[in-house]
């Protein structure tokens, strides 16, 4: 310390060492740092003494709370403490039920899935964050939309709308139209029936456009802000079209818009039927949400697989906050605990600290999610169950809905009663004995996922939403994509199975296709089978028998100019909607290269359609070339974009096993491989011997295949 140096010394007397100067210091020093220990363990002494009085206080008090003298006395309490100046106490909690504990026999979530959870001040007021997904949502990159951008759409020749709403919304439309908001610097340019097609108002609190955009509140503001563009679309003669996208609490807020608009669309059902009693003129119509195929699809990866096998028989609900209230289907939800529930929240924040506001749900809480991580879970959980009327309106929890199932989820309001759309559903009112059953039965749960998958593909996509309002406004648009032509090669070396071969391609329901055929077989007479199986969409090829199935597979592919192609066998079963599946896809993202995985086989010496799990659970899977070595695909179903071609051929030198070495030389090239759903095909396994060059026994089959039924079975159980 700089007062132990005497005075007038200076900094010279401390080099000289004085030994005599310093032996003081130090006592003095010792003597301090002694007094300090000893005040330090008088005050450890008062702290325990103080905090063992504290847990005397609160265990006599907690017994007092749980005394039904507590209730007699409360009035005297009650007034004793008004006399006195002082706060009333609170009734105890211990009033209401016991809240029973989670079920035991659910497990809980790895640590590997969980993130860490912090005790500052900081973690606990930021917001609950438990589940554990991947950063992004590792796709390919042609179906991956980078955060914070808007999609480009799938062709140059998108039509334009014009647009005011929410970002949300528009990002699910900017993959199918080129969208362009409007707000007053660019109105006078935009708003042109040069440039857009109609001007698209969603009903948002905060449009798109932002501050110095269109706000739709009502006001008088606001009025004096938007009459002006109305005006503008009614002398440019731009069609104004209003989604009214909003619970119907909040409908007087934008009742305003209503007589301005020349289309009026209502996405909640509840709502429609008030405003079309309310507004008989404007003939408002309902229009439910819709999916957007590069958002919600039940596609995955490699990564994923792992999560999938914990989450894959739980059941999720979507709504944290909605557990405050007085939810109707809180009784379901407390069931759905035995279940495996988890709980999230994807419309609105919880903290930390408030984890344990719903203590009878805590153990079941994941936390909250944004919407790409809410998209990821929808591919991974087993089923979604869903209030039918939560805080954020019906409207969105249809949409949340639809969105799951799309992901490939299993989904059913928690009421048990018939969803908006019949086929998301089935329940009957046992909502979670419906879903335990399907998750008990992994194929009948396969193929409720494809049925509503397939449906909303082809009815419910926000390109079946924009083409509904153009065609009622009789505009001349087409926003739903094209059926691009796909050509299926069929090499075979026995012409006795073409007539059954080219009747089962004539079955198939897409519309855009032709049947590329070469017999292998120098004694065929090919020019008898083109006048009685060739046509239009059908060509009959000849090769000698020398050449190789890969070489007659690259002539195949000379002979047409589709821009897709697929591989089909001509003893293996394929159903009417393979191709319509196939090229459902294609709306998910660009796969150069896809196939189905062998999920059923057929086996014709007992008459025995077998389902693999195993092969079962490697659906919508993305086998991405960098990880990848072997064919995950059945060699019968390998199909792609035909450009693939130019850069892989099929080996015009291997007998055999020639699918396997395409696929492997195709992850040499870089090139992704996407297994797609396993309905819609069967591989035939005949009772001949020697039939195949496939060398696998029955038995081995059988083996780790479940029966499910015979010839008669195959339409029902796997052509779905």
């Amino acid at each position: 310390m700089t007062g132990d140096v005497p005075a007038g010394d200076g900094a010279p007397a401390r080099g000289r060492g004085d030994d005599a100067s310093r032996k003081r210091r130090a006592s003095r020093e010792a003597g301090i740092a002694e007094e300090l220990r000893v005040r330090v363990r008088g005050l450890e002494a008062e702290l325990a003494a103080v905090s063992s009085r504290c847990e005397a206080v609160a265990a006599e008090r907690d017994a007092l709370l749980q005394s039904r003298s507590w209730k007699i006395t409360a009035p005297i309490r009650w007034m004793s403490a008004r006399l006195q100046g002082a706060r009333p106490p609170e009734p105890p909690a211990a009033e209401e039920p016991e809240v029973p504990p989670a079920p035991s026999g659910v497990q809980p979530l790895p640590p590997w899935m969980c993130w860490e959870r912090g005790d500052t001040l900081e973690a606990l007021n930021s917001p609950c964050r438990i589940l554990r997904l991947p950063a992004d949502e590792a796709l390919p990159d042609g179906i991956r939309l980078p955060a914070g951008e808007v999609a480009v759409p799938r062709t140059r020749e998108a039509r334009a709308i014009g647009y005011i709403g929410s970002r949300e919304l528009l990002e699910e439309l900017s993959f199918d139209a080129r969208v362009e908001c409007v707000d007053p610097s660019n109105a006078e340019a935009l708003v042109t029936p040069e440039r857009i097609l109609f001007l698209l108002v969603e009903t948002a609190w905060r449009p798109e456009a932002g501050p110095a955009g269109y706000p739709l509140l009502d006001s008088p503001g606001n009025r004096e802000r938007f009459l002006p563009l109305v005006d503008r679309c009614r002398r440019m003669g731009v069609p104004l079209v209003l989604w009214i996208r909003e619970v119907p609490g909040n409908l007087d807020r934008f009742a305003w818009l209503i007589g301005h608009a020349d289309a009026v669309y209502v996405a909640d059902r509840d709502m429609h039927g008030q405003v079309s009693a309310r507004w008989p003129e404007a003939r408002a119509q309902w229009l439910p949400p819709a999916i957007q195929p590069r958002l919600h699809h039940p596609v995955r990866t490699l990564d994923l697989l792992d999560y999938r096998k914990v989450l894959g028989d739980r059941l999720l609900f979507d709504g944290w906050w909605d557990l405050q209230g007085a939810l109707p289907e809180l009784g379901a939800l407390r069931a759905a605990r035995e279940s495996g529930l988890l709980v999230c929240e994807t419309e609105w924040d919880f903290t930390n600290v408030r984890l344990g506001d719903c203590a009878e749900f805590e153990e079941q809480v994941i936390g909250c999610l944004d919407e790409r991580e809410k998209r990821i879970l929808d591919r991974l959980v087993g089923g979604e169950i869903f209030a039918r009327r939560p805080l954020a309106g019906h409207w969105r929890a249809t949409a949340r809905m639809m969105r799951a199932a799309a992901g490939g989820s299993l989904v059913a309001w928690a009421d048990g009663g018939e969803p908006v759309f019949g086929f998301l559903s089935g329940a009957e009112g046992n909502v979670l004995g419906h879903l335990a059953a399907l998750l008990g039965d992994p194929l009948a749960a396969a193929q409720a996922r494809h049925r509503a998958w397939r449906e909303l593909m082809a009815a419910h996509t926000y390109a079946h939403r924009l083409q509904r309002m153009a065609d009622d406004l009789s505009l001349p648009a087409s926003f739903l994509p094209g059926q691009p032509r796909i050509a299926c090669l069929l090499v075979t070396m026995r012409p006795d199975l073409l007539p059954a071969c080219v009747a089962r391609f004539h079955r198939d329901r897409y519309p855009n296709k032709e049947l590329v055929v070469v017999v292998n077989d120098d004694r065929a007479d090919v020019s008898a089978l083109r006048r009685a199986l060739g046509g239009d969409t059908v060509s009959i090829h000849a090769a000698a028998r020398n050449r190789s199935l890969g070489a007659c597979l690259n002539f195949a592919v000379s002979r047409t100019d589709a821009p897709y192609w697929t591989k089909m066998d001509d003893d293996d079963m394929y159903g009417p909607g393979y191709l319509s599946d196939v090229m459902a896809y294609q709306l998910v993202g660009d796969f150069d290269l896809f196939g189905k995985p062998p999920m059923f086989n057929y086996l014709e010496s007992s008459d025995s359609l077998m389902w693999d799990p195993i092969w079962g659970d490697l659906q919508n899977v993305v086998h991405d070339a960098a990880r990848s070595a072997s064919a995950l695909v059945a060699g019968g179903t390998i199909g792609g974009r035909t450009r693939v071609l130019d850069r892989v051929e099929f080996s015009e030198k291997r007998r055999g096993g020639s699918d396997s070495d395409f696929i492997r030389r195709c992850y040499e090239a870089g090139i992704d491989v996407l297994a797609m759903d396993g309905f819609n095909f069967v591989r035939f396994r005949s009772a001949q011997e020697g039939f195949h060059t496939w060398q696998v026994s029955d038995e081995e089959i059988g083996s780790r295949s479940r029966r499910v039924g015979g010839i008669a079975d195959v339409d029902a159980e796997a052509m779905i």
